[in-house]
């Protein structure tokens, strides 16, 4: 479990430092690392489906397991649950806000209080420089100053928010990278895949954090959980989890990393939540194609 619990650090790590940083990186910056990262996606989803072993089985596995995954409307399920849990978090950051600036008017109020206060008090004993200080505008702006970095922060949508939560469910929790890194830690003992990943995920949770703010590090528990059992299930399937078989794994998870970065890129909006199904029928969709076939 050496894999899963690095890969969970990162994404801890990332979303804050990604948090602690996020007035330091521009939103046009972001914008281009996003794009990057699609483009990261994409690649890996290719590089993946190189290694397959046989197409049939992956394609039946991906169109059984999307259809399966619209009829349980998984992605509006998760969806769902995203929303949730990013207005549960905006509600907290607006309540944090309102506080804030509650705080600072009321620190204003008091401050103009004792300038007026002072004004009056000098013109009562003739002392000429207690009046013009109090009628200088100065006296009631040091509230300003301070209330500039939260008037330009700036601030992201909940529908972003959720639309993120989306594609990063997937990316961090559910990828073809993070099924097959598990599947071979608990068949092999080796977590280099795991590792990879995790080296990965840390800028991107870094990026997405400095977006959306370090709520996405809340992704890490779905991630370990899934990986957990990718592993721990890693010995019933070892008897007939052939190089062939695993082969075809990687790229059916190939193919959703493939759709990922074209979604997070903007380019076509798969329905990624909903083709995960199809990971947990590619194993034995192939083992019965490499069975009957070969």
């Amino acid at each position: 479990m050496i894999g899963p619990a690095i890969n969970s650090a990162c994404i801890v790590a990332g979303a804050v430092l990604g948090s602690l940083l996020a007035r330091r990186v521009g939103s046009s910056f972001q914008k281009n690392i996003m794009l990057v990262f699609g483009c990261i996606s994409t690649g890996l989803g290719i590089f993946m489906i190189g290694k397959a072993h046989a197409m049939p089985p992956i394609v039946c596995s991906l169109m059984a397991g999307t259809v399966l995954g619209e009829l349980f409307r998984l992605e509006h399920i998760v969806v769902r649950l995203s929303h949730k849990v990013a207005g549960f978090f905006a509600r907290r950051s607006a309540r944090r806000a309102a506080r804030k600036a509650a705080r600072m008017t009321a620190q204003a109020g008091a401050n103009a209080t004792v300038a007026a206060t002072g004004a009056v008090t000098g013109a009562a004993t003739g002392t000429v420089t207690g009046a013009a200080d109090a009628g200088t505008p100065d006296a009631a702006a040091p509230a300003s100053p301070c209330a500039a970095p939260d008037a330009a922060r700036p601030s992201v949508s909940i529908e972003a928010i959720q639309e993120q939560f989306a594609v990063f469910t997937v990316v961090f929790s559910a990828s073809g990278l993070g099924f097959f890194g598990a599947m071979q830690e608990g068949l092999t003992g080796d977590f280099t895949m795991l590792l990879i990943k995790s080296l990965l995920d840390l800028p991107t949770a870094m990026f997405i954090a400095a977006n959306i703010g370090a709520v996405i590090g809340v992704l890490c528990v779905p991630q370990f959980v899934i990986q957990m059992a990718v592993l721990l299930s890693a010995g019933f399937v070892s008897h007939w989890a052939t190089p062939a078989v695993l082969a075809d794994f990687s790229g059916c998870g190939g193919f959703i990393m493939l759709a990922t970065g074209l979604r997070m890129c903007g380019i076509v909006q798969f329905p990624i939540l909903s083709m995960l199904p199809a990971l947990l029928l590619a194993m034995p969709v192939s083992a019965l194609w490499v069975h009957f076939v070969g």
